[in-house]
Formats: C-alpha cells, structure tokens, sequence
C-alpha cells in the first residue's frame, strides 16, 4: 500500500467517525426536545 492510500482510508474513517457521532448527538437531542429559550422584553429599562 502507498502511504498516501494509507492516509485516504484513515481520512475516511474519521470522516465516518465524526459524521456518526454528529449524527447521533442530533438525535438524541432532538428526541430530549427541551423547553425553547423565552426572551421576555424588559420595559423597566431605561426608567
């Protein structure tokens, strides 16, 4: 094997690796489904 294969397969598997790791953390996030963030309006501000 040339080293430059050597590098595209390891390439290659951390592309996969990353892509796999986003991919599940998206999911389990979207599956907790935590309370959207309120941003409340101060009208006291400036008074």
């Amino acid at each position: 094997m040339s080293n430059t294969f050597k590098w595209g397969i390891i390439i290659a598997v951390l592309l996969l690796l990353v892509s796999t790791s986003f991919g599940a953390g998206y999911l389990i996030a979207k599956q907790a489904n935590p309370a959207p963030i309120i941003i409340q309006k101060c009208s006291d501000i400036g008074n």
